[in-house]
This record gives C-alpha cells, sequence and structure tokens, in this order.
C-alpha cells in the first residue's frame, strides 16, 4: 500500500515536472529567438547600402525591442526560464529523496 502512493507520488510529480519543463523550454526558445531577432535587425541597421527608409524601419524596431524586454513572469515572483527549470528539478529531487527516506521508515 505505502509503494503504491509512493509510485502515484512519483509519477504525479513526474508529471507536473514534465509540464514545467516543456514552459520553460518554450520560453527559453521564444528568448533565443528575441536575442536572434535583435542581432539580425541590428546588421540591418548597421548596412549602409539599404535605402534610408529601410534602416529607418529596422532602427524604429531596435528601439521596440529594447523598450520592451521580454521576460515572462509568474505573479511578479517568478521568470520562467531554464534556470526555474533547474531549480523546480532539485527541489522535486530533494522532495523524492525524503519521501524515499521516510518510506523506509514505517
Amino acid at each position: 500500500m505505502i509503494i503504491v502512493d509512493l509510485i502515484l507520488a512519483i509519477l504525479w510529480s513526474a508529471i507536473k515536472m514534465f509540464y514545467l519543463v516543456a514552459l520553460s523550454l518554450v520560453c527559453d526558445r521564444l528568448l533565443s529567438a528575441r536575442n536572434e531577432t535583435r542581432a539580425l535587425v541590428n546588421e540591418l541597421v548597421m548596412d549602409y547600402e539599404l535605402p534610408a527608409a529601410a534602416r529607418a524601419q529596422a532602427k524604429s524596431f531596435t528601439h521596440l525591442i529594447n523598450a520592451h524586454p521580454l521576460s515572462i513572469h509568474i505573479y511578479d515572483m517568478f521568470t520562467v526560464d531554464i534556470t526555474l527549470m533547474l531549480k523546480f528539478i532539485s527541489v522535486s529531487t530533494t522532495y523524492l529523496i525524503i519521501i524515499i527516506q521516510i518510506s523506509n521508515f514505517l
């Protein structure tokens, strides 16, 4: 009975961890795409062979990217990125070790 409860707790934790991993990976991919876009737009701004109108549009897009920093927060407490995923895995691992140690005493 205790082993079944332990397995169910591990499965529940693994499913919740999978959701967090997927969310963190998507958010991190979005941030890296934003950084790549910033680099490409910067190349357009520095290309003096382009027409002045195109360079002006690229420059205004650069100002827009810099004015709105892209970071995803949960209740203004946690930033969703890869470090959140690693912290959650660390906490989950510690929790599972404690559950295993307690279940061995029972």
